[in-house]
């Protein structure tokens, strides 16, 4: 009898030692797993300065839409040695359009950014209707304003749904879905987008793709502003919405804006000025600071910033035509040659000496302050799953059950082989019975691991 006990725990050993070799592997995907949770709780549990959820605020009932920035000065928290905004004040009347020009670097994203409320200026007041952004309710805010920027984001979906999108927060997100495909025709009439959209085999419930992949950028750019109209939002940015067109799609686009952008409170980003001409205000900008400002003609009367700009647009124009000419009279290299031999066609260029990026110095910083980061248990992290995901226990729990099961058969499998040589050494009846029995767990162990399997595989199939 001990001969048959030192059997079933040499096997019971030999067999646990193997399952804990297999162990092994996982433990690195475990241990990343750890500490990419706490992070992340880490970044949950963060209570940003600009919280979109937060409640507080007002939220007026009325809005014209009179955008005004009062000397404003604004430093990016990731380059605190570089002035965005220096003292800026400016004044965007309701049912205007204002544009902003200037060099790369001059302020003008910036002056969108702080409308949105993505950050809040240093010095200085940005108000809405006489009201400071920051004593408004964030949410509010940013249903009063919608923005189109060069590149839009499409989802994969179809054209309603993404068209639908600009509905979430405005007081037609519960409607009837007649009444949001009323709405969404009428956006897309708005932004040039039904005609397309008509000739389409869905019409409006054709399939975009991935990043819209099945659409022209003419034809995706469409869809973004209508988008953005659908709300009838007060306020309507637009950050060089036709800079990525070509000449034919621009002008399209460009007059769906133009339809947007009536009577609504527009602030438009353009690098092309024949966009802009006829602007209510041109605001033009350089290092910060506001220079000119003026319509169109005033500001060509003026000989300043804004005529230099036009006369380079209109040079580059000229010499891109020249060399098309030249290409298609003496080839490809007498035109570049000719090119080549214009002084002022190569515009300067400044060298900007980088070294340590400012982002990661200020990350080192903040990390110093911060001190060690806060950890966190196994069993904090799974409750912690649980408590996040509390409307999906049941399934959690199924999977967890789950998988103990099937982390279970080799121990379980070790225990039973043990006692099943263990019975070789009875005789008769005994040994029949006792092999039966052993026999059935293993039975069992093989039930037991179909219907963890089969539930895995339930879940991972039914998405959940």
């Amino acid at each position: 009898m001990l001969e048959c006990v030192d059997d079933s725990v040499f096997f019971s050993v030999l067999i646990g030692s193997f399952s804990v070799a297999e162990i092994a592997p996982n433990l690195q995907a475990f241990t990343l797993a750890l500490s990419a949770c706490a992070k992340i709780y880490e970044t949950i549990d963060r209570v940003p300065k600009i919280d979109i959820y937060s409640e507080d605020g007002e939220r007026p009932k009325e809005v014209a839409g009179n955008v005004e920035f009062r000397n404003i000065s604004f430093i990016y928290p990731s380059r605190p040695e570089v002035q965005v905004l220096n003292n800026v004040s400016l004044m965007v009347p309701h049912g205007k359009t204002t544009a902003l020009v200037g060099a790369s670097g001059s302020g003008k994203s910036t002056i969108v950014a702080l409308t949105e409320r993505w950050y809040d200026p240093l010095e200085g007041q940005v108000l809405l209707d006489g009201r400071d952004l920051r004593d408004l309710n964030l949410r509010w805010l940013r249903n009063q304003i919608s923005l189109v920027s060069q590149e839009p984001t499409l989802f994969n979906a179809t054209i309603f749904e993404n068209v639908c999108h600009g509905l979430i927060g405005s007081q037609w997100e519960n409607a009837s879905e007649e009444e949001k495909r009323e709405l969404v025709r009428r956006a897309c009439i708005t932004a040039n987008a039904d005609n397309f959209i008509q000739s389409l085999p869905d019409k409006y419930d054709t399939v975009v793709g991935e990043r819209a992949v099945l659409l022209s950028g003419g034809q995706k750019q469409r869809i973004a502003i209508a988008r953005a109209v659908v709300s009838d939002p007060k306020i309507l940015l637009l950050d060089e919405a036709t800079s990525a067109l070509d000449s034919q799609a621009e002008g399209i686009v460009q007059d769906a804006l133009d339809k947007a952008s009536k009577n609504r409170t527009t602030i438009v980003i353009a690098h092309r000025l024949s966009t802009i001409r006829n602007a209510d205000n041109i605001v033009v900008m350089a290092k910060g600071k506001v220079i000119e400002q003026g319509t169109h003609a005033q500001l060509l009367g003026m000989d300043g910033a804004y005529k230099k700009f036009v006369e380079a647009q209109a040079l580059a124009t000229k010499t891109i035509e020249q060399h098309a000419e030249l290409e298609e009279k003496d080839g490809v290299e007498s035109a570049e040659q000719s090119i080549d031999d214009r002084d002022d066609y190569v515009p300067n260029l400044n060298r900007i000496k980088s070294g340590r990026s400012v982002a990661s110095q200020e990350l080192e910083r903040q990390d110093a302050q911060r001190g060690k980061a806060r950890s966190y248990s196994i069993w904090q992290c799974i409750g912690r799953v649980f408590y996040l995901q509390k409307d999906m226990w049941l399934v959690l729990s199924l999977a967890w059950i789950a998988c103990v099961v099937g982390g279970g058969v080799y121990p379980a499998q070790a225990i039973v082989f043990a006692y099943l040589v263990d019975t070789f050494s009875l005789t008769g009846q005994a040994l029949q019975n006792r092999a039966n029995f052993w026999s059935l767990m293993y039975v069992i162990i093989a039930i037991s691991i179909d219907i963890g399997s089969s539930l895995l595989r339930f879940l991972r199939v039914s998405h959940i």
